[in-house]
């Protein structure tokens, strides 16, 4: 399998090889096998995000929030749109899901009252029990996070499948396609 990592960082930014090498590791596959395309200053159309790879993965980004308004957010939120709206497999975490939010038509907004910066108890909802890629996880289970900004709603056309007691919107997957965002 060939992937493409979208990451919202600055060239020099030293997590920007160890995102790329988590993504590997969890997903058991080679570093070869996933393409680094650095977004910060371009724009990517969801057509050339998708070309020629199997899937689509969107990392963090310490730097960045969705809410800023850089022409290549905004090119970026209109790629995660794209993605979905043609149903490209898609697996989106940290900046990559509040894009995804902001893409499809939820609301995101910073939240420093609400941040979580470690580890949290998650809980799985009933939702999550009937998806292939959660319903495995037990229902709390402790994560592994670090956002600044939250969605505050989410599109009708996505299903809330995790929450926490400061963040409603964990997890989400969009309706009728592959597309899942953490």
């Amino acid at each position: 399998m060939r992937f493409r990592l979208l990451q919202a960082r600055d060239p020099d930014d030293p997590v920007l090889p160890e995102e790329r090498q988590a993504f590997a590791t969890r997903l058991g596959v080679d570093l070869e096998q996933i393409e680094s395309c650095v977004l910060v200053g371009r724009e990517v159309s969801w057509q050339d995000a998708a070309e020629g790879v199997d899937a689509v993965l969107v990392g963090g980004s310490g730097a960045y929030s969705v809410t800023d308004g850089h022409p290549w957010i905004e090119a970026f939120v209109r790629t995660l749109a794209g993605l979905a709206d043609n149903k490209v497999p898609v697996f989106a975490s940290c900046f990559g899901f509040q894009g995804l939010v902001l893409a499809l038509g939820g609301e995101v907004r910073g939240d420093s009252e609400a941040a979580e910066v470690g580890s949290f108890e998650l809980e799985c909802l009933p939702e999550a029990k009937q998806d292939p890629l959660f319903e495995a996880l037990p229902t709390n289970f402790v994560a592994q996070e670090g956002h600044k900004d939250r969605a505050f709603t989410l599109p009708a056309q996505v299903i809330n499948l995790v929450q926490s007691t400061r963040c409603p919107y964990q997890a989400i997957k969009v309706k009728g396609a592959p597309v899942y965002a953490t």
